[in-house]
């Protein structure tokens, strides 16, 4: 026999789907994951990527928070052992402000930013007494 002939492109008829595409609307009202059918009320499960960013984040946040707390006992025993000298880590340095709708990454970001402006007077103020 002959091999089957190839039909030409322009006599195929569109293919038709059984099931129409879904609206706009109705794909913005139903987020849509890998097992998601009939759960709309719950979020995407996280992936090991979101978990591990989360965790490192909260880790930065202790470490800030740890900082923070070393500083301000620092200041309270040099206040104690020097009376009357001014160990304030208070500064002028200008620090950004934070964007519009601000993340907790911003958050931090800005907070560790004046932090570090705070122990750098503080360095500063230990060495002039």
């Amino acid at each position: 026999g002959h091999p089957p002939a190839v039909p030409n492109p322009a006599k195929v008829p569109p293919p038709t789907f059984s099931v129409p595409p879904p609206t706009f609307a109705a794909a913005a009202a139903v987020p849509s994951y890998p097992g998601s059918a009939g759960l709309t009320n719950h979020p995407p499960p996280r992936s090991s990527l979101s978990i591990e960013q989360h965790m490192r984040l909260e880790e930065a946040y202790e470490q800030f928070r740890s900082l923070e707390k070393e500083r301000k006992k620092t200041e309270a025993a040099l206040a104690r052992q020097f009376p009357g000298k001014k160990v304030s880590s208070h500064n002028s340095v200008i620090i950004p402000r934070l964007p519009p709708n601000p993340t907790r990454i911003d958050k931090l970001v800005i907070d560790n930013l004046r932090e570090h402006a705070r122990a750098v007077m503080l360095v500063g103020r230990m060495e002039k007494l």
